[in-house]
């Protein structure tokens, strides 16, 4: 698999391996020296095995994890994910860079679903989801 055509399967491959608990399986996805930065929150993994003991650590139940959208071009790819987790969910936009098969640069915003309420003056024009 070249980057030009594998970067949206490895980013899918990665979240469905999330979803399995599959910590080995995800690792091989991933580069010792991945870069993982959320904005959010101000964090950044700066090594593969850190991003995937935090993950093998966040409490359980997660939920389930759901691909809804993948799309690359070359050696870039981007994905939205959602976290069906009881009482409540997230979903996460993740930009990421593929190298020879792995991922050695993502970024991840997370939200809560519903976690912010909408200014009052753009109720006009749209609708609660």
């Amino acid at each position: 698999m070249t980057d030009a055509d594998g970067a949206a399967e490895v980013v899918r491959a990665l979240w469905e391996r999330f979803e399995a608990r599959d910590w080995e399986g995800a690792g091989r996805l991933l580069h010792p020296a991945l870069v993982v930065e959320w904005p959010a929150t101000a964090e950044r993994f700066r090594a593969a095995a850190d991003y995937l003991a935090m993950n093998r650590a966040y409490p359980e139940p997660w939920g389930h994890i759901r691909v809804l959208k993948v799309v690359s071009e070359g050696d870039r790819a981007a994905a939205l994910v959602a976290i069906d987790a009881p009482g409540t969910g997230f979903r996460c936009a993740g930009f990421y860079h593929v190298v020879d098969g792995r991922i050695v640069h993502a970024t991840e915003l997370w939200v809560t679903e519903g976690g912010e309420q909408p200014p009052p003056e753009r109720a006009r024009w749209t609708t609660r989801a």
